[in-house]
């Protein structure tokens, strides 16, 4: 399991060597090839790489070790430098580009980080499945391994349903306040199908993600996906009041 110390892949030094070479020159932009074969090197050693569940892997021949130690001689200055992001990069990345992928729809944000967003995310890691990530991250939950910020983000909602997760947020303030029976009443709301729908999208984001299968789960029902078009309805019709 990634995360965990008998969770990293055993690989020799010249394995390593290899992956980095290959991945090197697999690199679509030639200026960050050493940050992108590292960070990818070093996300196989430490467990992401999975056989049967990772997208877009090509075997290919080892390189020789006459050009993989030349690559390393002539690479060594730089990767002293970056070893150490990259170990940390490498486990926490692909629990960010899933939580980017669920929350809002696509691979990547723009940022100034390691380097181009598009390059990291898209094409560095994209071979992260997000459910791979997704039973990572929860088999993680309550340890320390994982930086607050990503259990915070646990439960966000896939996009397409913030709109009753949001309203569900505002429902719980007005009832802090005591206004909600106020608000309820005036307009004949059924908030009640807001906050449960509400639970059940928190408890388990993925099963109402647009890309169901892309976390290895099964289409809501015909009845489930009624009931978050009537949750959306309701919440747009309460909007006015929040």
């Amino acid at each position: 399991m990634v995360g965990r110390p008998d969770g990293h892949a055993h690989m020799s030094q010249a394995e390593w060597a290899q992956i980095y070479q290959l991945n090197k020159d697999a690199c679509p932009d030639p200026a960050q090839a050493i940050k992108f074969a590292l960070l990818r090197v070093e996300a196989v050693k430490c467990g992401w790489l999975k056989e049967g569940d990772s997208n877009g892997i090509v075997r290919s021949p080892p390189p020789t070790q006459a050009r993989y130690v030349a690559t390393l001689n002539a690479d060594l200055n730089v990767m002293k430098d970056q070893i150490q992001l990259a170990e940390t990069a490498a486990f926490i990345l692909p629990m960010v580009g899933e939580y980017v992928f669920r929350t809002l729809g696509h691979h990547y944000v723009r940022d100034r980080g390691l380097y181009a967003s598009s390059l990291l995310y898209r094409s560095t890691l994209h071979w992260v499945n997000p459910g791979r990530a997704w039973d990572v991250l929860s088999a993680q939950k309550g340890t320390k391994t994982i930086p607050e910020a990503l259990y915070d983000r646990y439960n966000g909602a896939p996009a397409k349903t913030t709109i009753i997760t949001s309203t569900a947020a505002v429902i719980d303030s007005l009832t802090q306040t005591n206004l909600i029976n106020q608000f309820a009443g005036h307009g004949k709301f059924d908030l009640k199908m807001i906050t449960t729908l509400t639970e059940k999208i928190k408890a388990d984001p993925p099963k109402y993600h647009q890309a169901y299968f892309a976390y290895g789960r099964a289409a809501l029902t015909p009845a489930e996906k009624a009931d978050v078009e009537i949750a959306k309805e309701e919440a747009v019709r309460f909007a006015p009041y929040s």
